[in-house]
């Protein structure tokens, strides 16, 4: 039986109640369908910084280990 404590997980993000999973699955079925880029996605789920190449070059660096970033430009 799962722990009640931990089985439910609750994000208030800005305020509004979301779920975090869901929001996941969806963010990589947009990666999935070539529409998002995949550092984009770990950014968000990590809560990087992606506002510049820079950014997204350091995700690539720390969180995908065998992409380049001439592959991600």
């Amino acid at each position: 039986m799962p722990d009640p404590a931990r089985a439910v997980r609750i994000d208030w993000g800005n305020g509004v109640l979301f779920d975090r999973e869901r929001e996941w699955a969806e963010l990589m079925q947009l990666v999935k369908a070539g529409l998002l880029k995949p550092e984009l996605a770990l950014a968000w789920k990590y809560g990087l910084p992606w506002d510049t190449d820079a950014d997204l070059a350091r995700v690539r660096r720390q969180l995908m280990p065998g992409e380049t970033d001439a592959n991600n430009s």
